[in-house]
């Protein structure tokens, strides 16, 4: 199991596990347009790795209201989405650190 934080200037957040290796933040100071700057640490056991990355959010149209439901509802799926697959692939890369660091230990 592994602890991570993402942060975003003076944003920060622990992601919470919501299934075995997938992890999902609130993150709602980033719905902003443009770029956001972020820094993902992870730490699993004895391994600990730090990522930065940027997050650009594009400008919101305008919508009627009868579509304003269904935009936020897309944009939720959207950030939702986005949120696992990064997560994912955080968790990958902790198991990748795991298993390298269980193959050297045995050399």
């Amino acid at each position: 199991k592994a602890e991570i934080e993402v942060a975003s200037g003076s944003w920060k957040a622990t992601a919470a596990e919501i299934a075995p290796a997938t992890y999902t933040v609130a993150a709602d100071t980033l719905t902003q347009p443009g770029k956001h700057l972020l820094t993902v640490t992870v730490l699993a056991g004895d391994a600990s790795d730090l990522m930065d990355a940027t997050l650009e959010v594009g400008a919101a149209t305008p919508v009627s209201a009868t579509g304003q439901l269904s935009q936020n509802i897309s944009k939720w799926a959207v950030w939702s989405g986005a949120a696992v697959l990064l997560l994912a692939a955080l968790g990958l890369l902790v198991a990748r650190s795991r298993k390298q660091r269980h193959q050297h230990s045995q050399h």
